[in-house]
Formats: C-alpha cells, structure tokens, sequence
C-alpha cells in the first residue's frame, strides 16, 4: 500500500490476520497471494510489502502453466491488486525471464534466488512419473 509505511503495515497483520496457518512443531505458515515462501515473515509477506513477489501454477482445465505474480501499482483495488505474467516451462528460457524481471528492473533483487528455486520446483512438479510401478504377476505354482 502506497499510504502506509511497510513497517507499520507488518505490525497491524503480524499476530491477527485470516492467512495465518499454525500447527503444532511447526514455524508458522501464511497463505496469503504474493508470499513466496509461504513463511509468515515481514520479508515473505504479501500484505505488509510494497513489492510482493511470487511464482506459482496455474492450472486452466487440463493445461497448466507457471506464472510471476508481483503487486501491481492499484493496490487500493483487491481486484487488480497483482499483476499475473506467464514463465515459460523451458529452464532456460524461464530462469532467463525471472533475470529480467526481477533483477534487471531492480524488483525485490533479495528475492531473485528464491524465486528461482520455487520457480524449479513448480517445473518439476509438471514432469510424470516414467517409472510407473505395474503390479507383478503371481507366478503359477506347479504342484509336483
């Protein structure tokens, strides 16, 4: 938000917020959209940041997709709060796009490898299993 320092921010959302995710044994967690690592810290969040970053999956029927999701310049309006901006499935071409999006424009550079890891693992996510485990047939036992 433009109006409201992030500091300031990240004190009013930090102990009560709907995204906040707790278990037992576990850090807490925050569901909130443009949280890259899903941590509930004033680094990850999406709410308390001027420039959020985050790079998740897309599913649109049955074809999916990897999308950058950074805030946008409305962030008075929770409809176009964050801008969506396709990566393309090839390593190359996807890591070159987070380089220029991210640190070329000076975007949230700390939190460029990150965002490449997640970016990584989202694309992994998409590969099929090639070794598929078929249920062994019963060999037949001759009764001498």
């Amino acid at each position: 938000m433009p109006f409201v320092a992030s500091e300031l921010m990240w004190e009013c959302v930090k102990n009560k917020n709907a995204f906040i995710r707790t278990s037992r044994n576990c850090p807490k967690m925050s569901a909130e959209p443009g949280n890259l690592m899903g941590l509930h810290m004033a680094t990850y969040s999406g709410i308390a940041n001027a420039k959020s970053l985050d790079v998740k999956s897309e599913i649109d029927g049955q074809k999916g997709s990897i999308v950058l999701v950074t805030k946008g310049k409305k962030t008075q309006k929770p409809n176009n709060m964050f801008n969506s901006m396709g990566v393309s499935k090839c390593i190359k071409k996807g890591v070159e796009a987070l380089d220029k999006n991210i640190d070329s424009k000076f975007y949230r550079r700390d939190l460029l490898n990150l965002a490449k890891n997640k970016y990584k693992k989202v694309r992994a996510s998409y590969k099929k299993n090639k070794n598929i485990m078929m249920p062994k047939k019963a060999k037949a036992s001759s009764a001498e």
